[in-house]
This record gives structure tokens, sequence and C-alpha cells, in this order.
């Protein structure tokens, strides 16, 4: 299997447990993360857009992947990962406000038994070849 991802950035541990300022909010169109049975949230939600229901954001993400690849889509999820995203929203304020970001979007295939481990810890760029291998 081969998974495909859309990164947006990789957190260090150190990243990852700094206190976040209270503006900086996971994106309005994303679902509540689930909860575990004493209340605590999810880590990691895997959100997959329905073509129907999520037409602008699932049309936003098959036309960008199919600027630079012809592989079929199986189906397309969006994940959240509130500690990772707040990491990321953080790191571009700072570009943005200094010399500003050239963001750009990275289409990533992976066998699907790294796919947990990104989830949680982001995609590490230092990993590079077949299973992070250098």
């Amino acid at each position: 299997t081969l998974l495909i991802f859309i990164c947006f950035g990789h957190g260090t541990k150190a990243d990852l447990t700094n206190n976040f300022p209270p503006d900086v909010q996971v994106p309005y169109h994303w679902t509540p993360q689930r909860k575990d049975p004493q209340g605590n949230e999810a880590t990691v939600h895997l959100f997959q857009l329905d073509s129907s229901k999520d037409v602008h954001e699932y049309q936003h993400v098959l036309a960008r992947f199919q600027k630079t690849c012809s592989n079929p889509i199986v189906k397309i999820e969006r994940v959240q990962n509130p500690l990772l995203y707040r990491t990321y929203a953080i790191r571009k304020q700072k570009m943005d406000e200094g010399k500003g970001s050239n963001e750009q979007w990275l289409f990533h295939g992976t066998p699907g038994t790294n796919c947990q481990l990104i989830n949680h810890t982001g995609f590490n760029r230092s990993f590079h070849g077949k299973n992070g291998k250098r």
C-alpha cells in the first residue's frame, strides 16, 4: 500500500511540549477530536473526506495532487493532529513576520506501516530514501 500525505511541517519533542498562545486555534472546519473514556482528546484523528459532502476540500486536494501525479486516489483523509498543527501555525506566523513564508504542498508516498508514526510525530525530512534509510 502506498499512502500519500500532505505534510504541513514536522515537530520535535521540544516543539510539542511548548505552551501555545491561546489565539492559535485549529482550523474551523476540523471535526472535533475523538475522546477516550476519561474525556481526553485523541492526539490524532483521521477524518475521511467525502467527495459529495466535503466537496471544496476534497476537490482542492484532488486537483493539487493530480497536478503532479496520475495515480488513482482511493480515499483522502485529513490528518488532524492539533499539537502538530499549532507548531506549524506558530512557525509559519514567525516566518511571515520575517522574510515571509514560501509554503509548498508536499505529496509524500510511504508504506502504510509508517503512517501512524508520521501522523503522531510529523514528517521528519531527515529520514529520506526507502523506509527512512539514508
